[in-house]
């Protein structure tokens, strides 16, 4: 089998989630025997013909020319287009899409006799950020997603539920994995021991920052807020994000993308506000319960299926998210502790790289016939 995984921004990851997915599927599957080629941009630092046994595809994107989200759109659908004229052209068996952005083109590979399978990752059109046209060409996307592949996998179960009830369409789920991740709490630039809140987020308006903001601000606490994400919308967070970090108790750091300073970051939290709402399995929440952090998040089915009771510690406004930071600063050391064990125990148990390889391997096999 032969698998080539496109839709990222490539690898050795240093953005995001679906290039920490990418990476740790592709590494996975080549330890087993499997032949795969993740597809790039070519903008990319790293620019070897494979990395740890992964083979590497560089395909042309322009995104990094503008900060104009409309036009990042465009340049990203142009890549994925482009990435699929590609694969087409590959000698791979399986191509999976990450993102289902690219709409009607995602027939192409299926036109050479590839076998196309797509993670829709979330439901897009429902994103705050795009306007009713890009909503319109969204949600003519999942329709494609669920028309034109021979098979879809989603991250979380209320994405499987909603192509069944839509589309009548039956997505595998298979959710991310997360490492349990440990890293020398005395290492040099380690953040103070629970001196704060974290949020690990891009700055978009479905990750709610300025509501997580303006919640921690109502709290009692005197701890600080720190924000650690990338800002793929740079109007929402000049005007939405900026005007509320003041530097002393809201600090915004930008993206980090120095892999062990963000695990310490993670690692040496009181809690992680978690604040996604759109539907999906999210990976930078994984990531911290596998650094035992506890978790305030927002109160959404997909976070429930993860997090479980939580002590309660969820979320829907401002006001409830001050009411849980409240109860949080509350509680002692020791229930602290029980709820970091308890998110690094699910991790353990539920969302190991190496599950995660397997279920993908079994349903690539189910696909091709």
């Amino acid at each position: 089998m032969k698998v080539a995984i496109l839709g990222s921004r490539g690898v050795p990851a240093s953005y995001g989630g679906f290039e920490t997915f990418a990476e740790q599927l592709g590494l996975g599957m080549v330890a087993a025997g499997i032949d795969v080629t993740v597809y790039c941009p070519g903008y990319q630092a790293y620019r070897a013909p494979d990395y740890k046994g992964i083979r590497l595809t560089f395909v042309r994107n322009l995104e990094y020319l503008t900060k104009n989200r409309v036009l990042r759109a465009i340049a990203n659908l142009l890549y994925d287009v482009l990435s699929l004229i590609k694969a087409g052209l590959s000698d791979a068996d399986i191509v999976y899409m990450l993102g289902y952005a690219s709409g009607p083109a995602l027939v192409i590979p299926r036109l050479f006799g590839k076998t196309m399978v797509v993670n829709p990752d979330g439901l897009e059109w429902k994103s705050k950020r795009w306007g009713p046209g890009a909503r319109t060409w969204l949600f003519l996307c999942e329709w494609a997603a669920a028309r034109l592949s021979n098979g879809l996998i989603a991250d979380a179960e209320p994405i499987r539920q909603h192509f069944r009830a839509k589309f009548k369409v039956d997505p595998v789920t298979i959710q991310y994995g997360a490492p349990i991740l440990a890293i020398d709490p005395g290492a040099a630039g380690s953040p103070e021991k629970e001196s704060y809140y974290l949020a690990v987020a891009r700055m978009v308006p479905e990750t709610s920052i300025p509501l997580m903001v303006r919640g921690f601000r109502a709290s009692g606490t005197g701890r600080r807020l720190v924000i650690i994400g990338p800002a793929p919308d740079q109007r929402f967070l000049d005007e939405e994000v900026l005007p509320l970090a003041d530097g002393d108790r809201v600090t915004y750091l930008g993206p980090i993308y120095d892999h062990d300073l963000l695990v310490r970051y993670r690692q040496h939290a009181a809690a992680l506000l978690h604040g996604h709402a759109s539907d999906g399995t999210n990976p930078s929440l994984l990531e911290s319960m596998g650094c035992s952090s506890p978790v305030i998040a927002v109160r959404t089915s997909s976070n429930a299926d993860v997090l479980g009771p939580n002590d309660d510690l969820y979320f829907t406004d401002e006001i409830e998210l001050a009411q849980c930071i409240d109860r949080f600063e509350a509680m002692d050391a020791t229930a602290h502790g029980k709820l970091g064990e308890t998110n690094c125990g699910t991790i353990r148990q539920r969302f190991s790289w190496a599950l995660c390889v397997e279920r993908h391997l079994a349903a690539f096999a189910r696909f091709q016939h």
